[in-house]
């Protein structure tokens, strides 16, 4: 389960590498990478549609939501107990319009979303000194 969620990480860092800030060209020596054959559901839709599919069919609704870059977006769905499932949907604007993708979805035994309740934000290196 956690090497899935790995690899799930390790696509998801590739897919978004020209977002990061200082764009590194190769993962820290303790990182392993791997090839990943994925299906991921998208439609031309958008997030519109991701999310009225999500909301109809698992009583999903949006409580995160991230922009990478300006043409890449993430939305973490999660739905309420009982349910407790959570969706990841990466979106991506084109010349041709917004695609939208289910990139995981899953349930837990518990409940699917957590808040960090007091997150400790790094401090930021100056320019020009190493990662």
């Amino acid at each position: 389960m956690i090497k899935t969620k790995l690899l799930v990480a390790a696509f998801l860092g590739g897919f978004f590498v020209p977002t990061f800030a200082a764009e590194p060209n190769e993962p820290p020596e303790d990182f392993t990478s791997y090839p990943v054959r994925m299906l991921l559901h998208c439609t031309t839709g958008g997030l519109g549609r991701i999310a009225e599919v999500l909301a109809e069919s698992w009583q999903e609704v949006p409580v995160v939501m991230s922009r990478l870059s300006r043409t890449s977006t993430f939305i973490l769905f999660v739905s309420a107990p009982p349910h407790n499932t959570s969706t990841l949907v990466v979106s991506k604007t084109t010349k041709d319009g917004v695609e939208a993708c289910v990139v995981w979805s899953g349930s837990s035994v518990g409940e699917s979303f957590s808040v960090a309740p007091s997150p400790v934000w790094p401090n930021p290196k100056p320019k020009g000194t190493d990662i």
